[in-house]
């Protein structure tokens, strides 16, 4: 797992500063493979199982990006979601 709640300084690689880029706009809009992406690509290069970073939605909150691919290298994950505030399935996600 990488964890980079801390966000970018010197000791990333530079491609790392591009993460919160505006990917929809660089994919769709320029045509090209957005740095988060690549970024994503070196992780799973790199063996990692994911990404842990700030959110940028909800301040204070934080998103993990997992790539299922890895799992079975790394073992299982287990949920702790005491609140329930994880969506169960594809309706959950209507929920107010």
């Amino acid at each position: 797992m990488i964890d980079f709640t801390g966000g970018y300084d010197d000791t990333w690689a530079p491609i790392w500063q591009d993460f919160f880029c505006d990917w929809r706009k660089i994919r769709f809009n320029d045509g090209v493979e957005p740095p988060s992406w690549i970024i994503g690509d070196l992780a799973i290069e790199a063996d990692c199982a994911g990404i842990l970073f700030e959110s940028v939605a909800n301040p204070g909150g934080r998103n993990l990006v997992l790539f299922t691919d890895q799992l079975p290298v790394h073992g299982n994950i287990v949920v702790n979601d005491p609140r329930g505030d994880l969506p169960t399935d594809q309706s959950s996600w209507m929920r107010p």
